[in-house]
């Protein structure tokens, strides 16, 4: 988790692509959050296992094909087009992305329908549309601000693949 923190915090493009998905995101000047619950870390996400940045000017498709429940509905294969990094029709906040995150808990193999949990779920990627954290931000910048923070997630098997500045992680 800490090579792929540098590999972020040292990146400034990220392309996401599999099925469904081609989306690109520029991450330069932000900082990675090794979220590995340690208080060498300074983390307190629980259950932990993920590594997460705040992306910006994003292009392309994505579809999050893990289900999950959201407000009480059963939600599997959203599809998001980005454009001058923005999603239409919802707040203003919330039409940008707030988070890169990769999945990295090899103790988590299966969807639980608990965002907290399957957001961790190693093999995958997810993405937030909303606020963005401080803790990935240049100390000049207040980054995404929404009334919201939805967490989307992809599976990353065989024909999936996420690079940064062209190099496959």
């Amino acid at each position: 988790m800490s090579q792929l923190k540098d590999v972020f915090d040292d990146g400034s493009e990220v392309h996401l692509a599999g099925e469904g998905t081609d989306l690109t995101m520029a991450i330069d000047g932000r900082t990675a959050v090794n979220s590995a619950a340690s208080v060498v870390y300074d983390s307190s996400n629980l259950p932990s296992g993920e590594v997460f940045t705040a992306p910006y000017a994003a292009e392309g498709e994505v579809t999050f094909d893990v289900p999950m429940t959201i407000r009480g509905r059963r939600v599997r294969d959203a599809y998001l087009r980005v454009e001058d990094g923005e999603v239409v029709e919802t707040d203003e906040g919330a039409r940008r992305l707030g988070e890169l995150g990769v999945g990295m808990n090899r103790g988590i193999d299966r969807p639980t329908d608990s965002i907290l949990f399957d957001e961790k779920m190693a093999g995958t990627v997810h993405l937030a549309l909303g606020r963005a954290y401080d803790a990935c931000l240049p100390d000049d910048e207040t980054g995404n601000d929404s009334a919201v923070h939805v967490d989307l997630i992809r599976n990353m098997d065989e024909g999936s693949h996420l690079t940064v500045d062209g190099e496959v992680i």
